[in-house]
């Protein structure tokens, strides 16, 4: 059965685009012809074609019906699906953030720089990336679309933003909020980690009614409906951090490095250990630069 869309709160949905032994989402935040906003656009040209448009197609939208493709930010399997839209829709206007610009412009080059920092622990970086050129630039705290407040949340990469939608209430996370990460990363995966604990604060300070992450975390999945859920999801995120910092702190007593301080993390989180450290690599690395600083 393909992927559809899910009404996730009043005319919020949340689409589940296959991608590896996970998926990753695009978020359409409107349902009427010709006033909608996509938000992400899955990982490559292809899940446009077979799955996002037939599944806006359910919904009686198609592509065109977009007025803008905006991105929380420019991974691979977030922008993947961008230029594609724009060949089929250029009418829809893409917009990004200054730091999102370059990265967009051409995100096979940064997949590839974000490889290169632990190359002996990086798979190749998909080769089928292709470069957008925006349409505008977005500022912090800026509105799109009368309803989409665009807040600047660092720490999984530099780039990193949400959408707090203002009429359902709803924060659209991307990968803001890690907690113990997916099966196909090992742990949750922050570059950053005093930006990234900063993050979760602006977060929780929203006072949001639901939540709708880009991918199923460990243990939190993608989707908190109500202020309680939320709470919990943040406080999740939170305690995981905590987490991961005592047991960095204490494999760094011990003399470990970080490939091996990788792995027992993974391993006494219960998480899956990934056929890559390269992601979990940027996470203990983070805790060994504050480690660092303060001693």
């Amino acid at each position: 059965m393909s992927a559809r869309f899910e009404r996730v709160s009043g005319d919020v949905y949340v689409l589940r685009v296959p991608f590896g032994c996970v998926w990753t989402s695009v978020i359409l935040v409107g349902d009427k012809k010709g006033d909608c906003v996509l938000i992400d656009s899955a990982n490559c040209g292809e899940r446009v074609d077979d799955t996002l448009i037939p599944a806006l197609s359910e919904l009686g939208l198609s592509l065109e019906d977009a007025k803008y493709l905006l991105c929380t930010h420019t991974h691979g399997d977030h922008v993947g699906g961008h230029k594609r839209i724009k060949e089929l829709s250029p009418k829809t206007a893409a917009l990004c953030t200054e730091e999102q610009l370059p990265k967009l412009r051409d995100p096979l080059k940064y997949s590839k720089l974000i490889r290169s920092v632990f190359p002996e622990y990086s798979p190749e970086a998909p080769a089928g990336l292709c470069g957008t050129e925006p349409d505008g630039i977005l500022k912090d705290g800026e509105t799109v679309h009368n309803r989409l407040k665009l807040i600047k949340t660092p720490g999984h990469d530099s780039d990193a933003v949400c959408f707090f939608d203002t009429v359902t209430k709803t924060v659209i996370c991307g990968d803001s909020l890690q907690a113990n990460g997916t099966e196909s990363q090992g742990i949750g995966l922050y570059m950053e980690l005093a930006p990234y604990e900063k993050s979760i604060a602006d977060i929780k300070a929203l006072g949001a009614t639901n939540l709708i992450l880009s991918h199923g975390y460990d243990p939190i999945g993608d989707i908190a409906l109500g202020e309680k859920a939320v709470e919990d999801c943040i406080a999740v995120c939170e305690n995981a951090v905590s987490t991961y910092h005592s047991v960095i702190e204490r494999c760094a007593r011990e003399g470990l490095d970080a490939p091996e301080i990788a792995r027992v993390l993974t391993r006494e989180v219960n998480a899956v250990l990934p056929e890559y450290l390269f992601l979990p690599l940027y996470t203990v690395t983070a805790h060994l630069n504050e480690i660092k600083n303060k001693s």
